[in-house]
């Protein structure tokens, strides 16, 4: 991000970017929500539902999948967490 133009940065922090604030509210709220629908993801206070390749068998099957990668490369830069991803 940084070697892009600083125009075009600008747009692209105006469009995306959030402040601190509004982030930390964001997973707060979310942490904090009773009503969660698995596979779904919070955005601005609220929550987006999960498409049907997410809800679907193979959307299951490569969740599984890259859950089990992403627990082997944290295991291979911070060992301690082995146990924890072993349950």
């Amino acid at each position: 991000m940084r070697d892009l133009p600083r125009a075009l940065r600008w747009i692209l922090y105006n469009l995306f970017a959030r402040t601190t604030e509004e982030g930390s509210k964001n997973l707060v709220w979310a942490s904090l929500e009773d009503k969660v629908v698995p596979g779904s993801y919070s955005s601005s206070c609220g929550f987006i539902n999960p498409s049907k390749f997410v809800l679907s068998a193979e959307g299951n099957e490569i969740q599984k999948k890259l859950w089990k990668e992403v627990g082997e490369v944290v295991v291979q830069v911070a060992p301690e967490t082995a146990s924890i991803w072993k349950s």
